[in-house]
């Protein structure tokens, strides 16, 4: 926990597996390779897997069910 400059208390999650099941609810979707280079590190050194496995590749758009009337 550390506070910022107007006294706010902040906290960061270290977990992994908790901060990843945050983000895969919250964008619906796995990284880009470009997020993985962004956040994660080099395609190289660090080799792309998906960061949530039961959810769409990257880049994918979620489209909702459109709701109809009758």
């Amino acid at each position: 926990m550390a506070a910022n400059v107007d006294g706010v208390m902040q906290l960061w999650i270290a977990r992994t597996n908790i901060l990843s099941e945050m983000v895969c609810a919250t964008v619906w979707r796995n990284l880009t390779r470009e997020e993985w280079r962004q956040f994660v590190g080099d395609l190289e050194g660090v080799p792309y897997q998906p960061t949530c496995p039961d959810l769409p590749p990257g880049g994918a758009v979620v489209m909702a069910t459109p709701v109809t009337g009758t």
